[in-house]
């Protein structure tokens, strides 16, 4: 949005049992706040929820006499670093100006009628605001400790997050600053906009885990902002979740947030063309790390669903709870906390972006590479997945892994091919591909099942019957995931 004034900062969410911690870390890092407000805001929608739907937030903020209305125009879902469109001007009393000349983009950016008589309160929030003022390495950012609550006509939720604006000088700084105070208390990335929290206390399966958010790419964008935008809503995916696995871990949060991770190494391994640093290369590496915790978990949470013995199933769930158990340890640890933040910070600012080897890649667009990456892992399947019914386990799963690719990249990238016929042909290679790695991924578990079952019941020996069931079962799974790799194969790209 040309000419728009432009916010920029970084939101950390603070955990409960912190927020005197955190705020003694401001004082001996920054001295004594320069101010402190009481911000109580209400926020203003349609029915219909139009302007949440355009993306656009309109609020009334009231902090002492004054009454600030202002609009925000979301740049897409974040993670951490949030960069938007935002105009702010002071109005006469708690209701919306829409007499004001910004005031006509709500009826334009939400293709809906926004008036006095359409718009109602839909939420609000009570919010005490510390602040801080930094001048470091040539910027001047403004620390804001906000704690309160967020509440509509049913329930309410508490808020506490740091926000760092950026108000002159380089992005680079907030991270710079984030780290200072991340490195005395334990902070998390933030992915939630206090108008996110408001909507999400309105949605009747809160608290539930929750799948990846749609991604549409500008086809305007380089290659390199197509990667930010595709990473970023990889993290925010991995955050939401994150925080309702940190209350209560169940294995359906537990499951959402290793996808979340996937998704995130599938967009590193896409990518890889412009992600050739030793820094990408090492923040890669601690991300499969990571990963690897979760995949222990969920391993042993699908050969549970299978077994039907209550001798060995006590013993599965009790090794269970200790898998678990390292895993809540792991995600709380200030390594893992740590690498959420140095990810958002390399996203945003890393060296991958001033590489100079890769820097025509970098700034082509992003439809040009997306057509070249989905081939390439189009013919790679083609290549690899050729007798899928007589390959052994490892080389099958080797296919597994570039179907997976592939479909990541269809999911990522896909909206860009935004025709009629493009759309129906990628509904149905999507559909295919999703197939193809069902029954690859079940034959996988078989695998990974088997061997994880003889760890905890080594001297077990099935009996004929077992055996010949899972022959059976395997060979079916084969035919099956062997059809859909022939109707992958077949499918005219929706991408040409």
């Amino acid at each position: 949005m040309t000419g728009a004034p432009l916010e920029t900062e970084l939101k950390l969410d603070v955990d409960a049992q912190e927020g005197s911690a955190v705020h003694a870390s401001l004082v001996a890092s920054f001295g004594r706040p320069k101010a402190q407000h009481h911000l109580v805001s209400t926020y203003f929608d349609t029915t219909e929820d139009h302007l949440w739907h355009a993306g656009i937030t309109l609020r009334v903020r009231r902090d002492r006499k004054r009454h600030i209305q202002t609009i925000k125009v979301e740049g897409g879902k974040a993670a951490g670093l949030f960069s938007r469109p935002e105009w702010e001007h002071d109005i006469a009393g708690e209701t919306p100006d829409l007499d004001l000349p910004t005031a006509d983009l709500l009826t334009k950016l939400a293709d809906a009628p926004i008036t006095a008589d359409t718009l109602q309160p839909v939420f609000s929030t009570d919010i005490t605001r510390t602040l801080w003022l930094v001048d470091t390495d040539g910027a001047t950012i403004e620390i804001a400790d906000d704690e309160g609550a967020v509440t509509d006509d049913r329930r309410t939720a508490a808020i506490h997050e740091l926000e760092f604006e950026l108000k002159k000088g380089s992005c680079a700084a907030l991270f710079t600053v984030a780290a200072k105070i991340g490195a005395t208390v334990p902070l998390r990335i933030g992915v939630r906009s206090k108008a996110d929290r408001g909507h999400a206390l309105r949605t009747p399966d809160a608290g539930e885990a929750l799948e990846a958010e749609p991604i549409a790419l500008d086809k305007d964008l380089t290659t390199a902002a197509g990667f930010q935008a595709i990473a970023g809503a990889c993290i925010r995916h991995y955050r939401l979740n994150e925080v309702m696995l940190l209350e209560a871990a169940d294995s359906e949060t537990l499951h959402q947030s290793r996808v979340a991770l996937r998704r995130l190494r599938a967009a590193l391994t896409l990518f890889k063309p412009i992600l050739s640093d030793p820094e990408s290369i090492a923040l890669s590496d601690r991300l499969r790390t990571a990963a690897a915790l979760f995949s222990d978990a969920r391993n042993i949470d699908v050969l549970i669903d299978r077994i039907a013995d209550p001798k060995l199933l006590a013993k599965l769930t009790k090794g269970r709870k200790a898998i678990y158990a390292d895993l809540s340890r792991a995600i709380r640890s200030d390594s893992f906390r740590a690498l959420t933040l140095d990810l958002v910070r390399w996203i945003s600012v890393g060296s991958w972006l001033s590489e100079m080897d890769a820097a025509e890649k970098r700034g082509q667009p992003i439809t040009a590479f997306a057509g070249h990456v989905l081939d390439r892992y189009q013919r790679r399947l083609n290549r690899r997945g050729k007798n899928l019914g007589r390959l052994d386990d490892e080389t099958r799963h080797k296919v597994r892994i570039v179907g997976k690719n592939l479909g990541y990249a269809a999911d990522f990238l896909g909206t860009l091919f935004a025709g009629k016929k493009a759309r129906r042909r990628r509904r149905h290679f999507i559909q295919a591909i999703t197939a193809l790695q069902t029954e690859l991924g079940s034959l996988n578990d078989e695998t990974t099942g088997a061997k994880l079952l003889n760890h905890f019941t080594p001297l077990a020996v099935p009996s004929r019957a077992d055996t010949a069931l899972a022959a059976s079962s395997k060979e079916q799974s084969i035919k099956k995931a062997a059809d859909a790799y022939e109707l992958v194969t077949d499918l005219k790209r929706f991408w040409r």
